[in-house]
């Protein structure tokens, strides 16, 4: 089996070029195409976006645990990816149906029926779209390759020609290709590993699943939403603003650490049923290296988050400083939620657990919303998800630990917890330097780094000696 720390590194390194790539590429084509340009072609992907979430259904999710699951059995892996890309192939066909319709009966979108059809050639794209094949064989490597090749030559294609204003529908375009660009490697790529077939296919069995994980992750959808919403209602467009920039921060932290557990479910899913001793040991790796990551995150940001939101978005918003510096406990809660109320409970088949408290983290959310936004106004939403994330994770956690057999192992996560405890005071004494907010940034990270490094090392912290034995293998691979 493949290394759960290598596996690690290249799924942060693929969220690292899902975040820079698309940046960059924004800075590029915001000052040629202009705010009319891009809202165009944002809001015509934002339609298709909706008809994709229809077409994939939770097969992603769903496929790679299956995939992941029977790994080691050719014959029903083969079974397993051709049900499921036949069931892909039928959604996404309804999806596009529905989706020309739409086009050509509502007025304004047919006055741009150019781009619209350009954005939905993501849809048609979406017809081979076997992702979770890779990731529950494990293949990070690849997907870090493959995305990096197509990324690099869709913004060198995006540089050379988009020029004009009018270029937005080549924009749109050359977007669109990136993404079935993609999907071309995946299918082709494909046939190393799996065979489609016909034979005593019964995708029948796969639609509750799939079904159940699709309406969790609306439900999701919802309550990531749900604050900004309300905020409108009671608040005002300044404290969206505010808060939503805040959330944006915390949002670049929590995609590195849940990248981190993404790579997990695989793995737990192909061992929960064939050897609990080493499901067992898996998850504790998992715990060891969400604490080495999440708590001094969580404590970092917490100290810089004033400097931090004036060097992002300028003194203007220099009021997110005090929300960010609350929403850091975020990065705790849901990167050791993601790992053991998410990718655990679905690897070892209770996502309709799942499902059950997504739709009670919506009420509870609305209800603590309704409680502290007409008194604290942005800080209230704030308030209002920090309390409902620590809820359902809580709950969750318990569920999940009396389902399965678990050390926690609560030695690391003290050596993780002390370290960041120290890593904070170097990096706190580093904010009184009299320099550029900056400067203090990149001062207090460097710190901070160099902090809990010594201090795990001195505590002899499992996860991270780990990870210094993994960087040392590879520095003496890179030298033979």
């Amino acid at each position: 089996m493949k290394s759960l720390a290598k596996n690690s590194f290249y799924n942060i390194l693929y969220v690292i070029l899902n975040t820079l790539f698309p940046l960059l590429t924004s800075v590029v084509v915001s000052r040629v195409l202009l705010a009319e340009g891009v809202g165009k072609v944002a809001y015509a992907q934002t339609i298709v976006s909706y008809f994709i979430t229809f077409a994939s259904a939770g097969i992603l999710t769903y496929g790679l645990r299956e995939i992941a699951k029977n790994q080691d059995d050719s014959e029903t892996t083969n079974n397993v990816f051709s049900e499921l890309l036949l069931l892909n192939f039928i959604l996404t066909l309804l999806a596009l149906l529905v989706f020309i319709v739409l086009i050509l009966c509502i007025e304004s979108f047919r006055d741009n029926i150019i781009l619209y059809f350009v954005c939905g050639l993501h849809l048609i794209f979406n017809f081979i779209n076997v992702d979770w094949l890779f990731k529950g064989k494990e293949e990070y490597g690849y997907i870090v390759l493959r995305s990096a090749i197509l990324k690099i030559a869709s913004f060198i294609c995006i540089v050379i020609f988009v020029n004009e204003q009018k270029d937005f529908v080549i924009y749109a375009l050359l977007s669109s290709l990136a993404l079935g660009g993609n999907h071309l490697f995946n299918i082709l790529y494909s046939r190393k590993y799996v065979r489609f077939h016909l034979k005593n296919i019964n995708i029948k069995k796969h639609l509750r699943p799939v079904m159940i994980i699709t309406v969790a992750s609306f439900f999701g959808t919802i309550y990531n939403k749900v604050d900004i919403t309300m905020l409108g209602i009671f608040s005002s467009d300044g404290a969206i603003g505010l808060y939503s920039n805040a959330h944006k921060s915390v949002d670049i932290i929590l995609s590195l650490t849940t990248a981190l557990t993404a790579v997990f479910m695989p793995r737990l899913s192909l061992l929960f049923n064939k050897d609990r001793e080493e499901f067992s040991n898996a998850l504790i790796k998992g715990t060891n290296l969400v604490s080495l990551l999440s708590i001094p995150a969580a404590v970092g940001l917490c100290i810089l988050a004033p400097y931090v939101v004036r060097v992002l978005y300028g003194e203007a918003f220099v009021g997110s400083g005090r929300l960010l510096r609350v929403f850091s406990i975020l990065v705790i809660i849901i990167s050791f939620g993601d790992l053991f109320c998410y990718q655990t409970l679905i690897a070892i088949g209770y996502e309709k657990i799942r499902l059950i408290c997504n739709m009670v983290c919506v009420f509870i959310n609305v209800a603590l919303n309704l409680i502290f936004i007409p008194i604290y106004n942005e800080l209230g939403a704030v308030i209002a998800s920090v309390i409902s994330e620590f809820l359902v994770n809580f709950f969750l956690l318990i569920f999940v630990f009396k389902k399965i057999k678990f050390g926690f192992p609560y030695m690391n996560f003290l050596k993780s917890t002390l370290s960041a405890i120290i890593m904070g005071v170097a990096v706190y004494a580093s904010t009184f330097l009299s320099v550029s907010n900056l400067i203090i940034c990149l001062v207090g990270f460097a710190v901070g780094i160099l902090v809990f490094s010594v201090c795990n090392l001195i505590l002899k912290n499992d996860s991270f000696m780990l990870i210094i034995k993994e960087m040392k293998q590879l520095i003496k691979r890179g030298n033979k």
